[in-house]
């Protein structure tokens, strides 16, 4: 019994990790999953969906699904904002900005145009 133990942990030690979602970037960073504390979990559901994720219930989780990474959102009161967190905001690049808007405000969220060098209206 000790010995099939010991192999299946060794075996588990050398086997690739599957949870991993995304490999480390150029700078060596990479994210597996935020958590989000929100008041509406239905409307945070709604408005990550609109913006291109997929909602999962893993138990009592849950999640939104994005390529190489998810958001987990908890129904909660946010105790304070973004300002000085280790996180500030969230961004996303989208192929075609004027398309995204159209989409974002006809599904009933607000959006407003960046300004920058980057970003076209």
């Amino acid at each position: 019994m000790r010995i099939i133990t010991l192999l299946s942990f060794l075996v588990a030690m050398v086997a690739p990790a599957p949870a991993q979602l995304a490999a480390p970037n150029d700078a060596g960073v990479a994210m597996g999953h935020y958590h989000l504390v929100v008041k509406d979990l239905e409307a945070q559901k709604k408005f990550w969906s609109t913006m291109g994720g997929k909602p999962i219930q893993n138990g009592q989780l849950q999640l939104i699904q994005f390529p190489g990474v998810f958001v987990m959102l908890r129904q909660g009161d946010p105790k304070g904002g973004t300002e000085g967190s280790t996180v500030n905001h969230f961004g996303f690049n989208v192929k075609d900005a004027k398309a995204s808007r159209a989409k974002w405000e006809a599904a009933g969220l607000k959006s407003f145009p960046a300004a920058g060098p980057n970003n076209s209206t």
